[in-house]
C-alpha cells in the first residue's frame, strides 16, 4: 500500500545559488534533504556533498573534477572543466534538460517524486518536473503526517500535494502484518474490528471500524468511512477530502473517540488510501485495508497515523450467526431451566443480542463491547422485567444452535448461578461482561464454534 506525493519545487528566493569569496551556499531544505551544491570558482575543487536518504544533489558548472553524491535513490553527477555530465534519470547543472527518469525519494523516510520528460533547468533554476524539493525556509513535508507546503515568506519552493503521506513516509508507515497506530506520541498496535456506522445519507453508506484502545488510552477509537452508494469494484482508492467521485468512491475518514457523534466536531479528517474487494455483500465478509493519517498538520491531532492491512467487513445478513436470547417463559429459573436439554428449551422469539451491534468480544475476558449494552441493561433492570434473585436463564446461539446456558444474575443474590454468568448491576453503557461459571464446571464462553464465528465475522480481539 502506498501513497504518493509529488513535490516539485520552482525557483524562488530559496531555488538560486549565490556566490560568495569564490563559493556558493545552499539552499537547505527541511526534512526534504535537497540540496544544491556550491559553485566553486575557477579552477578551484568543488568540495564533495552527501544527502540524507532520498535526497537530490544538482551541481552548478565550473570547476574541475567535482563530485557529489546522493542519498538512497537519490542522482549523482561529477562536473568536469566547467561541462556537467548526468547521470542517468535526472538532470543537474546549468543549462541542461531532464531525460526519462526513474523516481527519487524525497524526505527522510522518503516520499517519492516522479522526473517528467521535458522539464528542464537554466542558469541553476528548476522548472517544474525538475529535481527538487523546498528550498530554504521550507518544511518541504517534513513533519509527522504534515503536509508539505511552500516555506513561509515563498522561500520554500512550490509543491503539488495529492492524498496521502506529503513526503513524511507514510508509504513506508503502511508496511507488514501488524496493525500500527501512533497517536500523539503513542505507538500502539491496536486490534481492529468492524461495527455499524450509524452514518447513512442518500448519496452514501458508512462503515464503521473500532480501534481497540481502551487499556492504552483509556478510550477505544472508531472510524467513520463514508462511501458513495452503490457497488464499489475491488481496487485500492484514495480517501480524503476534496476528492471527486472520478477520483474515488470512498468520499471521506474520519477518527473520533468511541461514543462521541459521528456527525458532530471533533472528529478528526484523515487522508490516505482505503484498499477493498468491494463492499461486504450477500453472505460474504470481507477484509479492507487502510493507511491514513490527519490532514492538518498544525492541529493538535498532527502525527496520527493509522495503518491496519485487514479488517473484516460484514454485511447485515450474518448479524444472527451469533445471539444471546432470555427464555420465552421467564418463571423459569436457571436451575430448572438446567435441568432440561438445551434444544427443548423454548427462547424469547426476538433475540436480546446479536452479532450485529457487537463492536468486540474481548477473549481475555469474556466482556462484549456493544452501544446496546445501555438498552439491554436498563431493561434486565427495569420493574416490568427486572432479574429476579433467583436469576434468570440465557442461552447463547450460533448459527441456530444452542451453544450453553447462562444466567442473568442481581449482585446482592445468594443463589447459585448455572453456567457463565451477566452480573446486571455491571452492565455499563457500552458494556456487558460475561463471566466464567462456577470452578468446578467447564467454561463454555469460547467454545470453538463461538471463537469461529467471532473470527470469521472479525468481532475477536485479545
Amino acid at each position: 500500500m502506498r501513497l504518493l506525493v509529488l513535490l516539485a519545487a520552482a525557483a524562488g528566493c530559496g531555488g538560486r545559488t549565490t556566490t560568495r569569496d569564490g563559493a556558493a551556499s545552499a539552499g537547505q531544505s527541511g526534512h526534504a534533504g535537497v540540496a544544491t551544491a556550491a559553485q566553486s570558482a575557477s579552477g578551484g575543487n568543488q568540495p564533495s556533498s552527501s544527502l540524507g536518504s532520498g535526497g537530490v544533489v544538482t551541481t552548478s558548472s565550473g570547476g574541475e573534477a567535482g563530485v557529489q553524491s546522493s542519498g538512497v535513490g537519490g542522482n549523482s553527477a561529477t562536473s568536469s572543466g566547467g561541462a556537467t555530465v548526468p547521470a542517468s534519470g535526472g538532470t543537474l547543472g546549468g543549462t541542461s534538460s531532464v531525460g526519462s527518469a526513474g523516481t527519487v525519494g524525497v524526505g527522510s523516510a522518503g516520499g517519492v517524486i516522479s522526473l517528467t520528460t521535458g522539464g528542464g533547468s537554466t542558469d541553476g533554476s528548476v522548472g517544474l518536473g525538475g529535481s527538487a524539493g523546498g528550498a530554504s525556509g521550507g518544511t518541504a513535508g517534513a513533519g509527522s503526517g504534515g503536509t508539505a507546503g511552500a516555506g513561509s515568506g515563498g522561500m520554500g519552493g512550490s509543491s503539488v500535494v495529492t492524498a496521502g503521506d506529503a513526503g513524511a513516509g507514510l508509504s513506508d508507515y503502511c508496511s507488514g502484518d501488524r496493525n500500527k497506530l501512533s497517536y500523539l506520541g503513542q505507538d500502539l498496535s491496536p486490534a481492529a474490528t468492524n461495527f455499524p456506522s450509524a452514518i447513512v445519507m442518500d448519496c452514501c453508506g458508512g462503515l464503521g471500524v473500532n480501534l481497540h484502545t481502551l487499556a492504552q488510552l483509556g478510550f477505544d477509537l472508531d472510524l467513520d468511512i463514508v462511501y458513495s452508494a452503490g457497488s464499489i469494484t475491488p481496487g485500492q482508492y484514495p480517501i480524503g477530502p476534496g476528492l471527486s467521485l472520478s477520483a474515488s468512491p470512498f468520499r471521506s475518514v474520519s477518527m473520533r473517540k468511541y461514543g462521541e457523534n459521528p456527525t458532530t466536531p471533533p472528529a478528526l479528517v484523515m487522508s490516505g488510501t482505503v484498499t477493498t474487494p468491494g463492499l461486504p455483500s450477500g453472505l460474504t465478509a470481507r477484509d479492507m485495508g487502510l493507511c491514513l493519517e490527519t490532514d492538518n498538520a498544525s492541529s493538535p491531532s498532527a502525527g496520527i497515523r493509522l495503518y491496519v492491512p485487514h479488517v473484516t467487513m460484514i454485511p447485515y445478513s450474518l448479524h444472527g450467526r451469533l445471539q444471546i436470547f432470555r427464555l420465552a417463559d421467564q418463571s423459569i429459573t436457571p436451575t430448572q431451566a438446567q435441568a432440561q436439554s438445551l434444544d427443548s428449551l423454548v427462547l424469547a422469539d426476538t433475540p436480546l443480542l446479536d452479532l450485529w451491534p457487537i463492536y468486540y468480544v474481548e477473549q481475555s475476558t469474556g466482556n462484549i463491547g456493544t452501544p446496546s449494552a445501555s438498552t439491554i441493561g436498563n431493561g434486565l433492570r427495569s420493574p416490568s422485567s427486572s432479574v429476579p434473585l433467583s436469576g434468570s436463564p440465557f442461552v447463547v446461539k450460533v448459527d441456530d444452535k444452542p451453544i450453553y446456558l447462562g444466567t442473568f444474575f442481581r449482585i446482592f443474590s445468594s443463589m447459585i448461578a448455572v453456567g457463565p454468568v451477566i452480573v446486571v448491576d455491571d452492565i455499563t453503557n457500552d458494556l456487558i461482561p460475561i463471566s466464567p461459571p462456577m470452578p468446578a464446571e467447564a467454561d463454555p464462553r469460547f467454545d470453538p464454534s463461538i471463537v469461529q464465528v467471532l473470527t470469521e465475522t472479525g468481532k475477536l480481539v485479545p
